[in-house]
């Protein structure tokens, strides 16, 4: 049973090497300004055509998964990393609670964008992504991304 239970294992690590490889590069500002790291994958059965690599930058974890038809970004935090919230619902989430900040400036789904062009995204907003899942914002936070999940339920 550990030989499977490692074969898993070291199959997803190589998978996850490419994206591995590519982040620091597409991402290279959360590298060198908020000292992002790569952290290990909660769960190392992950179904076959899907990759998935997770950073841990602040108070805060961003998983990016690539499945073989698109990409999915995800976000948590970092101290207790469940449940995980689709980065597009976050970002709507945060500019209801800061009516300063436009909606214009998020593309239509930065949730299914490749790290490539989420980059010029995060780099504008990541300050008020990171703040927001600090200390006392995360519980307004959960509020509002409960909010907005329940609104678009209605929709």
């Amino acid at each position: 049973m550990l030989f499977f239970d490692w074969r898993a294992r070291r199959r997803c690590r190589l998978k996850e090497q490419p994206l591995r490889e590519r982040a620091p590069q597409d991402l290279s500002f959360l590298f060198r300004e908020w000292g992002a790291k790569f952290v290990p994958n909660e769960d190392s059965s992950t179904p076959a055509g899907l990759v998935l690599a997770t950073l841990e930058i602040g108070h805060l974890r961003l998983r990016a998964i690539e499945i073989r038809d698109g990409f999915y970004r995800e976000v948590a935090a970092a101290d207790s990393p469940k449940p995980w919230e689709e980065l597009g619902v976050v970002f709507e989430a945060i500019d209801r609670e800061q009516p300063a900040k436009t909606l214009s400036d998020i593309p239509c789904q930065p949730t299914y964008l490749p790290l490539s062009a989420l980059a010029p995204l995060l780099k504008r907003r990541f300050a008020d992504l990171e703040g927001s899942f600090s200390g006392p914002n995360y519980a307004v936070t959960c509020r509002a991304i409960e909010g907005r999940k329940q609104a678009k339920r209605r929709e």
